[in-house]
């Protein structure tokens, strides 16, 4: 998905602005989509970052954008649908579905969980629809994940790395149970190797 073009700030009252950057959630991009903005794709853009090189620093940056994400898609998602079948706008909708999709650990987890629902609500109960509709979902996910490899990331992560992706989703895990007992609500800055000890 293209991110809004900052620009429109100049437009329209945009204070909101850093405080939901800061909150590291969607709210900038579904504000100004919301008021009729469409993103517009910049090739020529480069966005950098620093990440942090210590462990506690990169697992307070995942808690953050996980948490802020699953909360985005709880918090926003169904008004913005709603919003575009009020509005009958299907960019709006598109943007709402493509803001919908889970980080894909959760994704992975969700489908394993399903797909186990499924095979035992088979083997119990001879209900085959849902084990052929996880089971097609699954494989989906599979197939997805190793064309997007294949063709955008194989350069960057290397495919004994990406076997690693069920265990590293299993560890992922206590992140997300977090999510459901101590959300992580407010923004933190996560540590990097330069900050003073």
């Amino acid at each position: 998905m293209a991110v809004p073009s900052m620009a429109h700030c100049r437009v329209v009252d945009c204070s909101w602005l850093a405080m939901a950057v800061h909150e590291g959630r969607a709210r900038p991009r579904t504000k100004i989509i919301s008021r009729g903005t469409p993103p517009l794709f910049v090739p020529e853009a480069l966005v950098t970052s620093d990440f942090p090189a210590s462990r506690e620093g990169m697992r307070e940056q995942r808690t953050r954008w996980e948490h802020g994400h699953i909360g985005t898609i709880l918090g926003e998602v169904p008004s913005l649908i709603l919003d575009a079948f009020r509005s009958k706008d299907i960019k709006l909708l598109a943007f709402a579905l493509d803001l919908s999709v889970p980080p894909l650990a959760l994704l992975s987890l969700v489908t394993c969980v399903v797909w186990s629902a499924s095979a035992f609500l088979y083997v119990f109960a001879k209900v085959q629809l849902p084990l052929v509709i996880a089971t097609s979902a699954a494989a989906l996910l599979a197939v997805s994940v190793l064309l997007s490899w294949a063709r955008y990331g194989r350069n960057i992560v290397s495919l004994g790395d990406l076997l690693l992706a069920a265990p590293y989703a299993i560890w992922k895990i206590p992140l997300y149970a977090r999510f459901l007992v101590a959300r992580q609500k407010r923004w933190v800055r996560s540590k990097r190797d330069e900050d003073p000890k």
